[in-house]
């Protein structure tokens, strides 16, 4: 049995909403496929995600780089093994870790015209992945790592809620990421994280 006693009545009045959330979900979509057979051509439009779990707590950071950072490669909306995926008008509220986490094989893919408010940890996290024996360069035949991504015209307000080292975007293993036409404000020292 689960039993909620609000510190005063005004928390269940605040906004006339008296809906309390439990949240059990840390990831709403995956789409994935592999380098070789990739999931294209997808479209998610004008969509709400809200209201996903924490994942600080239950999961493991990398250090994807020669930097300081750590960072999960997890999110609200997670791409790995994917081409021309398109991300067009979609809001990330008030969710537990990042918002759009795009790792390994990314290629040729919009974020566009979203909104990322009160995101747990980053909006939009870009990471490849390196075998053991390759340089940081991704010249390697085994690099797998996102390319020719546009993040473009997005709202970014109070990013990194609960996580440490966050961003509206983090940058780890990447190539061609462009970030252009967006609003950033009330986040972490860093608004991109390179």
């Amino acid at each position: 049995m689960i039993y909620f006693w609000p510190t005063s009545p005004d928390v269940l009045l605040e906004g006339g909403d008296s809906t309390l959330v439990a949240s059990q979900l840390q990831t709403a979509v995956r789409l994935a496929g592999t380098a070789a057979a990739p999931a294209t051509g997808i479209s998610l439009s004008g969509l709400t995600f809200a209201h996903t779990t924490t994942m600080f707590v239950a999961e493991r950071y990398s250090v994807p780089s020669a930097g300081d950072w750590s960072v999960l490669s997890r999110g609200t909306v997670e791409l790995d093994g994917v081409e021309g995926i398109e991300l067009r008008g979609c809001t990330w509220a008030q969710i537990g870790g990042n918002g759009v986490s795009m790792s390994g094989h990314v290629r040729d893919s919009v974020v566009a015209d979203g909104d990322f408010l009160k995101t747990g940890d980053s909006g939009v996290v870009s990471v490849g992945r390196l075998p053991a024996e390759a340089p940081y360069d991704g010249s390697h035949p085994g690099a797998e790592y996102p390319l020719n991504v546009t993040i473009e015209r997005c709202h970014f307000g109070q990013t990194g809620v609960y996580g440490k080292q966050t961003s509206a975007l983090f940058i780890a293993v990447s190539k061609r990421i462009i970030f252009r036409d967006n609003v950033l404000y009330d986040g972490p020292r860093a608004g991109v994280n390179m």
